[in-house]
């Protein structure tokens, strides 16, 4: 009997097996289609970040607010202006970085990092008193940071005896900075890595945003080269105070950051184990975004409910934000939880569309022929003059007048999709491409609400004519760009959009001179050259526009901050100010400019507010302008 037993226990098995197979078959068969795109749509979804940026600050802020102290082994030395005239030079004179260093290398300093550029020999007495103090401390206690330039390297004299740097920093996608390092055209070392650890490697470095970056020790030269402060075992950054050497370093746990901070902060991450932590919350977060999409996938595909379906969905809401904060508590890294919860609810409504079988519903419905109702409109309808089409509700022609037959002859039926963009949807006009290469505008009139007919009133001559006199009419003759109606009509464009915008005035230095000085062929001329740079920078989401004489204005119609708003404007000035060889006058003219901005702190504020604070602020960088150029 024992061995009976065994052979119907195994047949039972074999039918569980095949069980099994047969239940996960008919799974597969059923669910492939509607798994395959929610799948490719969720890692749509995660690759292309929509919330990215979102996601990052609130990461940003969260880190940000588990501060911890610097490390007190780093020591930041600044240049300061006091610096300057005691010791010379344009930043810091050789003897008095000579001095400096001496000074460090007397009080036991572990490693010193340079950051000020060496790139020439200028008097050899100072050189070689520097050079050899470099010499002293050797390529493992001193380092130099390479220039912006790929060609500005630190000079030979002084390069052989010291480990060479790149303290370049990646920007991120929304143009905060959050790690150190770049992945092409390396020009030296990692300068965190080596001031961190000592390990010469041009690996990036991520920042550690909980530590705090306002609490590294901080001397200037003088205080430091007076001093008789013990320093075996600091880690040292030499470099010139903000005041004389502004940067473009933005970090999120405190804005506008000087280079001497930015090494420290990168150097103190670089010599902890965050690297590696950091790795292992990475991975976590692509586990978590996994488990979102097969969580998305079961509550859509088992509940019951209405009712349940929602309490479900948002209580697995509340679990993937809680579990993402907890790896951002955990292990310090950004997390993405606008981006899991978007992932998670499209695998999970279009896991529902499927079984709730909304798609196979609506393709039967579409398939249907002609309603009685669709027969009597369009029968009021077909001799009309003008195209007239009955559509389809996935956009489709099925009813064409003679009218509408020619115009699709020269198009195709593409016309009907751009009728109807989407189910539901009905586009108020549209621009078609004609087959022997015309662009068609057309004006859509829809008669019934429940049918979907819709007559094509052509307007294109009628819109080219309006497009021709609304140019001549906004533009600037001289220079294309708007003039100060199209200026107007620009700025009221962009208040009643209701999106952020901000307002840039532009007053050029000087330009009387140059028409008295060349005539106003050449001043002509200047004003086209400035007003094309100005064209180039602002890019397609702004509008320029010549005021009048020689003022200019930009309309900047996105998103920014005061911070963003200045770098703009010193890109502005920088490209006002490249030479421009005037043809008529046969000369060379170095431009400048006076650059006022303004941000409007609501879309809807008064365009007249925002104007005034930036004309305002025009004003008084010009008066600047004018007293400094008194005080040279």
């Amino acid at each position: 009997m024992n061995p009976t037993g065994n052979r119907q226990s195994g047949i039972g098995q074999d039918d569980k097996g095949v069980g099994v197979f047969r239940s996960l078959s008919a799974f597969l068969k059923e669910w492939w289609k509607p798994l395959l795109v929610a799948l490719s749509l969720s890692f749509a979804v995660m690759i292309a970040s929509p919330s990215d940026q979102q996601d990052r600050r609130i990461s940003d802020r969260l880190l940000v607010s588990k501060q911890t102290e610097a490390d007190p082994d780093f020591l930041i030395v600044r240049i300061t202006g006091a610096d300057t005239r005691r010791f010379g030079g344009a930043v810091l004179s050789r003897d008095g970085a000579a001095q400096l260093l001496d000074a460090l290398e007397r009080r036991g300093a572990e490693r010193i990092m340079i950051d000020m550029f060496l790139g020439e020999e200028l008097e050899p007495t100072q050189d070689a008193e520097l050079a050899s103090v470099l010499e002293r401390l050797g390529p493992e206690r001193v380092a130099l940071v390479t220039a912006p330039g790929p060609k500005d390297l630190p000079a030979p004299l002084f390069a052989r005896h010291a480990t060479i740097v790149d303290a370049r920093l990646t920007p991120d996608d929304d143009s905060w900075h959050r790690r150190m390092g770049v992945t092409t055209t390396i020009w030296g070392n990692n300068a965190a890595r080596w001031l961190g650890t000592g390990v010469s490697s041009p690996e990036p470095v991520d920042f550690d945003l909980r530590v705090n970056p306002r609490g590294f020790d901080q001397r200037t030269v003088s205080e430091l080269v007076n001093s008789t402060d013990n320093l075996a075992g600091r880690l040292v950054v030499i470099s010139a105070d903000s005041r004389i050497a502004p940067t473009r370093a933005f970090l999120p746990s405190m804005g506008t950051a000087d280079r001497a901070t930015v090494i420290a902060l990168a150097a103190q991450t670089a010599g902890s184990d965050y690297s590696a932590q950091r790795s292992e919350g990475l991975l976590l977060n692509k586990l978590l975004a996994v488990f979102a999409i097969f969580m998305g996938f079961a509550a859509a595909a088992r509940t019951q409910s209405g009712r349940k379906l929602f309490v479900t969905l948002l209580a697995l809401c509340v679990l993937l934000v809680t579990a993402s904060l907890a790896i951002l508590n955990r292990f310090a890294v950004e997390v993405f939880p606008i981006q899991l919860v978007s992932t998670f609810l499209l695998m999970a409504n279009v896991t529902l569309i499927h079984r709730l079988k909304v798609i196979p519903t609506m393709i039967s419905f579409l398939k249907g022929d002609i309603s009685p109702e669709e027969a009597w409109a369009w029968r009021s309808n077909e001799n009309a003059s003008h195209p007239v089409m009955l559509l389809s509700f996935d956009g489709r022609v099925r009813r064409a007048n003679p009218a509408a037959e020619r115009l699709l002859a020269r198009i195709d039926e593409n016309l009907a999709k751009l009728c109807i963009p989407g189910v539901g949807e009905r586009a108020a006009a549209l621009v078609a491409g004609t087959n022997d290469g015309e662009e068609l505008s057309f004006e859509l009139d829809w008669p019934y609400d429940h049918v979907p007919i819709v007559v094509l009133r052509d307007k294109t001559e009628s819109e080219a004519i309006q497009q021709i006199l609304q140019k001549q009419l906004l533009a600037d003759e001289l220079t294309g760009v708007a003039n100060r109606r199209g200026f107007e009509h620009a700025l009221n464009r962009a208040s009643n959009a209701g999106t952020p915008y901000a307002v840039f005035f532009i007053d050029m230095n000087g330009f009387k001179a140059v028409n008295d000085t060349y005539g106003h062929d050449a001043g002509d001329e200047l004003l086209l050259t400035v007003a094309t740079r100005l064209a180039r920078v602002a890019g397609e989401n702004a509008t320029v526009a010549r005021l009048g004489g020689d003022e200019f204005a930009v309309i900047l119609c996105e998103k920014i901050d005061g911070a963003g708003a200045r770098e703009f404007s010193a890109r502005l000035v920088n490209e006002i100010r490249q030479p421009v060889d005037v043809a008529s006058a046969d000369c060379i003219i170095h431009p400048d400019a006076a650059i006022g901005h303004a941000i409007a702190g609501l879309p809807s504020e008064n365009t007249a507010l925002v104007l005034r604070r930036a004309d305002q602020e025009m004003y008084r960088n010009k008066a600047r302008s004018k007293q400094q150029g008194k005080a040279a």
